[in-house]
């Protein structure tokens, strides 16, 4: 599968502009530069999602706030990305994201968690990555403490820049069989 998890075609076929057969960006056009530039671009299109599906009422951090903590609130962290080598220069990054919603004070917190959480299922489904739509999976939620747990998965393929390989022009063997050699 080229370009996108979940996605695929090109510019002349559907393919947003951005989406290569390289993966997501192309060489005139790179996305992100290595594990933190995509994980930062990620999370980008997950605070953008969410202001778009929950106006400016709430406030997004992407980063923890240990005092002065004011619901309604989203702080969106990723885990521990991994990034799989598939074969010469392609790779799987695997990003997990933890999205945690603080309901405003007063209300009723676990009604509150899961009404946040059916739409978060939906705004988080497909995010625009620069332009490219990236498919979240693995989508999860908990609630405890009265704080909402969402979990969602955005795997992407990547492709290392760098100079490429020159693939062998020729190939010589030497095979026997039975004493006899052939060329």
């Amino acid at each position: 599968m080229e370009g996108v998890a979940g996605y695929s075609g090109s510019a002349e076929d559907g393919r947003p502009p951005g989406a290569g057969p390289e993966g997501i960006g192309t060489r005139d056009r790179p996305i992100g530069t290595g594990v933190y530039g995509m994980i930062n671009l990620l999370t980008e299109s997950i605070s953008r999602a969410l202001q778009t599906e929950f106006g400016d009422g709430y406030t997004i951090y992407r980063a923890e706030v240990q005092q002065g903590l004011q619901g309604p609130c989203f702080f969106i962290a990723c885990g521990n990305p991994v990034i799989r080598l598939l074969r010469q220069d392609r790779y799987l990054q695997e990003s997990q994201y933890c999205i945690r919603y603080v309901p405003e004070p007063g209300d009723d917190e676990k009604e509150a968690c899961h009404e946040t959480a059916e739409r978060l299922f939906t705004c988080l489904r497909w995010l625009d990555c620069a332009g490219v739509p990236v498919m979240g999976t693995g989508m999860k939620y908990e609630v405890s403490d009265g704080i909402l747990h969402f979990s969602v998965n955005y795997n992407t393929f990547r492709k290392r820049s760098g100079t490429p390989v020159a693939p062998m022009e020729e190939l010589a063997a030497q095979v026997s069989a039975k004493g006899e050699t052939e060329k």
